[in-house]
């Protein structure tokens, strides 16, 4: 599964009540047989998340096929790092 928003920017999804404090808490994915059109985060609609739209087309899959972003080396350490330093805390 593909996550859309990779190259696309930031969207954050959650906290709405806190300017401050907002992350990408909510997510979508799609298989690879799909292609993104649109993505946005909407406007506060009263809830603690923003809504999110997104608009997917069924795309030929013989004829086209995404490419499945790759996280490059640094990326890769980082996440280490942060698994690593998650299970000192915790333990």
């Amino acid at each position: 599964m593909l996550d859309p928003r990779i190259g696309r920017g930031f969207f954050s999804t959650y906290n709405a009540n806190n300017f401050l404090l907002r992350w990408p808490l909510d997510h979508m994915f799609s298989s690879e047989h799909f292609g993104l059109n649109e993505i946005e985060r909407l406007k506060d609609i009263g809830s603690d998340h923003f809504p999110i739209y997104a608009k997917f087309n069924l795309e030929n899959y013989t004829r086209t096929k995404r490419k499945v972003p790759k996280l490059k080396q640094k990326e890769v350490e980082k996440i280490n790092e942060e698994i690593e330093k998650a299970k000192e805390d915790e333990g």
